[in-house]
């Protein structure tokens, strides 16, 4: 419906009751068919994840990462192609996330500015990113200041969470507004602790390597942690997901390639694994899948099931 509004006159103007942001209304006027804006969008998508990965997972250890993509395809596949708007919000961050890691603000604003008009998304998140991202050593005072904020969010029950929210996702996130109070419930005892203890675990393998950690890496790990700290975010937490994923992803597989501590690491990629496994199952058996004949068939390279 966008691109066909957008290409309703001959010369751009931009229509403020469209729920389109003018980055993407104007995208849809440049691009000669609805179809090249699939292909455009698939096309940075699969650029932004081999940019992320080979940027920072060592090569050893590819595998591992592409399995914790694919394990989790709601997040770091479908979601991005389905949500076009988001998706070019999501991935043009994993793309501009070399700015965090180096600390170059103004390019990194610049970024968060333009991303902003494809979706509004991009002014909450990004520079949240930025401000938590630094690159220096993460001390045993900073691990004291995560733990506290992680206990002030858990001081809010879930329901006051989303009070407070709901005046930002009234105000920008409107069209989904469903969607989270479908997926609400379901962040529970389970999913608390198992954040918990996933925060544990990475702080402890992180502390046994501190001193070896480059610059890059130490900006990872925090945005890695930003996606654990994400659960106790009640109606905020779906679309953080969205935007940390793939640095918890490359957070997971960093540490264990580094850690000394081998049955640890191994227990943090069997966490990963487990929360992954949930997530997809819980948007397999949501009703915007399970009860839409459109995604009766799951279609693969394996086959189609």
């Amino acid at each position: 419906m966008f691109f066909n509004e957008a290409h309703l006159t001959e010369h751009f103007e931009y229509d403020e009751n469209l729920r389109a942001e003018i980055g993407y209304q104007l995208l849809c006027y440049i691009m000669p068919s609805y179809r090249s804006v699939l292909v455009l969008n698939a096309f940075i998508l699969c650029l932004a994840l081999a940019v992320f990965i080979h940027r920072n997972i060592p090569r050893k250890y590819f595998w591992l990462a592409v399995l914790l993509i694919f394990l989790n395809p709601e997040k770091n596949i479908y979601g991005n192609l389905v949500g076009i708007r988001n998706g070019l919000v999501v991935t043009g961050f994993m793309l501009g996330s070399v700015f965090i890691q180096r600390r170059k603000i103004i390019s990194f604003a610049i970024l968060t500015a333009l991303l902003s008009t494809f979706h509004t998304a991009a002014l909450l998140f990004m520079p949240l990113a930025y401000l938590v991202g630094r690159n220096t050593v993460i001390s045993k005072k900073e691990m004291m200041v995560w733990a506290a904020v992680i206990a002030l969010l858990l001081s809010f029950s879930v329901t006051g969470l989303i009070d407070l929210a709901s005046p930002v996702i009234s105000e920008y996130f409107d069209r989904y507004e469903t969607y989270i109070e479908e997926m609400t419930p379901h962040r529970g005892i389970l999913l608390t602790a198992s954040s918990l203890l996933l925060v544990v675990i990475i702080f402890t393998i992180y502390h046994d390597k501190a001193d070896t950690m480059t610059p890059e890496r130490n900006s990872l790990v925090r945005l890695g942690l930003l996606f654990a700290v994400s659960a106790f975010l009640g109606s905020l937490a779906m679309r953080a997901n969205y935007f940390f994923d793939m640095f918890f992803i490359g957070t997971v597989v960093v540490l264990y390639s580094e850690t000394v501590r081998k049955v640890l690491g191994l227990v943090l990629v069997l966490l990963a694994i487990a929360m992954s496994l949930y997530s997809f199952w819980l948007w397999q058996t949501s009703v915007w899948v399970a009860g839409n004949p459109l995604y009766s068939v799951y279609t693969s390279i394996w086959g189609a099931w």
